[in-house]
This record gives C-alpha cells, structure tokens and sequence, in this order.
C-alpha cells in the first residue's frame, strides 16, 4: 500500500503551494519518507472559490511551511496579502492539519483549516474531506459556524510528464440575512487551467474563473490569473 500525502494548495493542483485555484481541494502524491519543505508565491490576483478577492492592481505573494510523513500525517501554513474594497494590503494566515490515504487508484482524506485575518474579517475554521480516483478528485469543506459549505468536483489532464490541463466545477452554498430572516444561496464556479512545471521546482500556472456569485457584474464575474511559485525541501528523512 502507498500512503498518499496531499499537498495542500491555495491554488494550482501542482507539485507544491502556489497562488491560483483557492483551496478547491487536496490532492494527493505519493511520499516515501517525511519531509519539511518551504515555498514562494507570486499571483496578479487573489481569488477563493470562483469569487475574485482582491482589487487594486495589487500582487499577491505568498510564503507557507509543509511537514508530511509516509503515514499520511500533513500539517502546515502559509501567510498572503490581500484587499478589498474597504481595506488595502492586509494579511491572511492559514494553518492546517490532516491525514490522507489512497490504495492503488483510489485516494481520500481529511483535515482542518484555520483562516485568521488581519483585516475586516473574522477568523473561522473549516472541516475538509476528499475522495479522488485516477484524475478525478471531488472535495468538500465545511465552515465551524454553518454559514457555509462548498463541494468541488476537479479533473487533471496530463499532456507531458511537465505540463497539463485542470478542469473544475464548484459549489457553494452559503447562508445570506435578507429583512431579518436567512436563506440559503447556492453559487456555481468554473475553472479551466494551464500548468507547466519547470526546472528547480518552479511551477508556472494560468487559469480562467467565472462564477456565478458576481454573474450581474460582468467584469467581476470572470478573472484571469498567472502565477508562479517554487518549492524548498529544507529537511527530508
């Protein structure tokens, strides 16, 4: 049996962190020992589950931390900048832990995530599962508090060995306050992705969004983002 450990990304499905899907799911890789890595991220935008989230023009650069061992064990962080609107350039940090497995074409896996802000938003925490097999991966998370759920279904196409293609389809279901009472609003997502992994463990991505969420703002609706990113192994054993 090999264990699968899963690299957990804010963004491209690549070989480690990078800045462009936004948490749309754990994907997992085969580890024969554990290992302490470190990376850097560089994206023209910042967007979660479909919605863009930044504004400005600005650069969003990431750096996060990553322990996992042969048994399936991960745990992690990473810190970005970010805007809105209201606030510019403030920071996001995340922590996280988890466990993951897979047998021959199957794999699965679970774990917390911690989103603290720096910011106008309040921190929460959001439980996570995932089942994938071949190159299909379906993955959901689940806010502490209730107010929101989301569910992804993503597809990889490999090309070469270096480069492929992502496809994904994203739920959310989110809880709104309209006149004192809450309803229930249901937003799907779409992605469609290019990846290129180069040399020293530099991986290079560029994906196109729309979503549902912001489909009355035509130019919010849909996003364009390019990003790089590398990898450092600081210890394996």
């Amino acid at each position: 049996m090999v264990v699968s450990v899963p690299r957990w990304r804010i963004a491209l499905p690549m070989k480690f962190k990078s800045l462009m899907l936004g948490l749309c799911g754990l994907l997992p890789f085969s580890l024969v020992q554990a290992e302490l890595s470190a990376n850097l991220g560089m994206s023209n935008m910042y967007v979660k589950r479909g919605v863009k989230s930044s504004y400005n023009d600005t650069l969003v650069f990431q750096g996060g931390l990553d322990y996992q061992n042969p048994w399936g064990f991960y745990l992690g962080g990473f810190a970005y900048n970010r805007d809105s609107r209201e606030v510019d350039n403030w920071l996001e940090s995340n922590a996280y832990a988890g466990w993951a497995g897979g047998y021959q074409d199957f794999s699965w896996g679970g774990g917390i995530i911690h989103y603290e802000f720096d910011g106008p938003d309040e921190g929460y925490d959001e439980y996570t599962t995932s089942l994938g097999w071949r190159f299909l991966r379906f993955s959901s998370f689940h806010r502490d508090d209730g107010t929101e759920n989301y569910y992804d279904v993503q597809a990889n196409a490999h090309i070469w060995d270096n480069m492929g293609f992502i496809f994904g389809v994203g739920v959310k279901d989110l809880e709104k306050i309209k006149n004192g009472k809450k309803r229930r609003k249901h937003y799907k997502n779409y992605r469609i992705g290019y990846i290129v992994a180069m040399q020293s463990d530099v991986e290079f991505g560029i994906q196109l969004n729309f979503t549902e969420e912001k489909e009355r703002n035509f130019q919010d609706a849909f996003s364009l983002q390019f990003s790089i990113a590398r990898k450092f192994t600081l210890f394996d054993w």
